[in-house]
């Protein structure tokens, strides 16, 4: 077994999202680094099926959503924003789920430099602002503001940065298979490259930014190892969550000022995609769940604007996939018969920096919604199956409550009430929606899909009874490992986790280097 020392640098496992975020903070800080990840520069990796499986309801995002690669699943998603709001951290009245001890503020605060960081004005140019209310004057529907990314891959962001400095040591095609204790702390970081086992000694801190789900599986395999210093904690891998996806119904007669008010537009040159959440007051007394609606609109020029987009992103370099001139000539060629529709894309953009929904179009609605995080959800390891790279396997147990239904139904009422109040249309809900009403089971779990947003599993607590790492995401019982990332979150809101992440990681960067 070979020994790389480099005495006083922080070890960062994992160069997603947030292990680039962070590693380009703490060397802005002047901070030395070493930064290991599975995959490479050049090229995308999934897991396959000898690293994991599901015994419980279906997760796609185990399979689907998680990459290996410099830039991590950014490599795949749309580079969409949201904001966690004060209820989703601090509401009192929540299904007994676990706290975070923390407060909405802190992570507010961090928002901002989020922004800066990658580009944005520090704020949402548009405010939410209530739209609907309940009897009872204590939930309210929200038109909100989700803001999407000009470049959504993060090794684009910062991969250069990180490579020109001397701060950094980059390993990448390293799998770490292990982490070694002496006294509470993590004295060395073994991985595995080119069929050989090595070791990294002398480990400043160690921060875990590997993901989800890889987080919790090296977590739990350290565990056994007789040194580890959280061998007796019951919590890890436990609260595993995802957000919940699913169409309700759609929206009949839907009115051209419903279209306007609820289509993607551009405002300061960034795209915003308007959406509706259900708020309450924090002194409300029924339970609160996060639940957030949008819009899905079909139209005969739906392929056009496909085509169309993926057309002007090849030609700006912004796909992710390259496509020579033949391919983009073959592209254009579809694209001609289409040039009446396109025009009117273009002339709504050009007039009102609005994306053009024809007025025939069907109206779906979808929904994705908070799961209630409860400690049966989890994710475990094998004793007897292993990968190639004599890792357990992953065992995804994701279990879903069921009470989130009852919040679901809520929202389909307010929004029923807002569209008649306003002419705005018809929400008619769909068959199987209508039946979980009145049979008050779970049969509408058959329903939903995951959305690839895995959180929880390593979750914030005030001590090692109810969590895994602390309030600064030190993990419990030890002096230098930390987690970074959605693992953490013992709730996970409504709407895609990346921004809370990236917020809990600047603290992070700060508590670093403030120590």
């Amino acid at each position: 077994m070979n020994s790389d020392n480099k005495k006083n640098s922080i070890v960062i496992i994992g160069a997603g999202t947030v292990g680039l975020m962070l590693a380009h903070e703490l060397i802005l800080k002047g901070e030395p680094i070493i930064i290991l990840e599975a995959g490479n520069e050049s090229s995308i990796d999934f897991f396959d099926n000898t690293e994991f499986k599901n015994i419980g309801l279906n997760h796609a995002g185990v399979k689907y959503g998680r990459a290996k690669g410099i830039g991590g699943t950014s490599n795949l998603w749309g580079g969409q924003f949201t904001e966690f709001i004060q209820n989703d951290i601090e509401n009192s009245h929540c299904y007994n789920q676990p706290k975070w001890p923390i407060t909405w503020n802190e992570i507010n605060n961090y928002y901002s430099r989020v922004y800066q960081k990658m580009g944005f004005t520090s704020s949402i140019p548009v405010p939410s602002k209530t739209i609907a209310k309940h009897d009872s004057n204590k939930t309210y529907l929200e038109i909100f503001y989700s803001r999407w990314l000009k470049q959504p891959n993060f090794k684009f962001h910062y991969l250069e940065a990180l490579k020109k400095s001397e701060l950094v040591t980059f390993y990448t095609n390293v799998v770490v298979t292990n982490l070694h204790f002496n006294n509470k702390k993590c004295t060395s970081v073994q991985y595995i490259t080119n069929e050989q086992t090595k070791t990294i000694e002398n480990c400043k801190e160690v921060v875990l930014a590997l993901g989800t789900i890889e987080i919790i599986r090296l977590l739990l395999h350290s565990a056994t190892n007789v040194n580890c210093p959280y061998t007796t904690n019951q919590n890890i891998g436990k609260y595993f969550q995802d957000h919940l996806n699913f169409k309700v119904g759609e929206i009949q007669k839907a009115s051209k000022p419903f279209l306007n008010q609820f289509s993607n537009f551009f405002e300061n040159g960034e795209k915003l995609q308007p959406k509706l959440r259900m708020n309450a007051d924090l002194d409300a007394t029924n339970n609160y769940v996060g639940i957030c609606g949008f819009f899905s609109y079909e139209s005969k020029v739906s392929e056009h604007l496909y085509n169309f987009k993926q057309f002007a992103k090849s030609l700006r370099g912004q796909s992710k996939q390259k496509l020579t001139l033949k391919e983009l000539g073959k592209l254009f060629v579809k694209l001609v018969p289409a040039l009446p529709q396109i025009s009117m894309l273009i002339f709504n953009y050009l007039k009102n920096n609005r994306i053009y929904v024809p007025f025939n179009s069907k109206v779906k609605v979808i929904i994705n919604t908070q799961q209630i995080s409860i400690f049966e959800s989890n994710v475990s390891i094998s004793k007897t199956d292993f990968d190639n790279k004599k890792l357990p396997k992953v065992v995804v147990d994701w279990q879903i409550d069921g009470k989130e239904f009852d919040k679901i139904v809520e929202f389909c009422t307010l929004l029923q009430k807002y569209l008649k109040e306003n002419n705005s249309g018809n929400l008619v809900l769909d068959d199987w929606f209508v039946k979980g009403q009145q049979e008050n089971n779970k049969n509408w779990l058959s329903q939903i899909s995951d959305v690839y947003h895995q959180a929880g599993g390593a979750i914030m607590s005030n001590s090692i009874e109810n969590g895994v790492v602390d309030e600064n995401l030190k993990v419990h019982n030890t002096v230098n490992l930390y987690v970074c990332g959605s693992s953490v979150m013992p709730t996970s809101s409504y709407g895609n986790i990346t921004l809370t992440a990236l917020a809990l990681t600047l603290r992070l960067s700060d508590y670093l280097t403030k120590k």
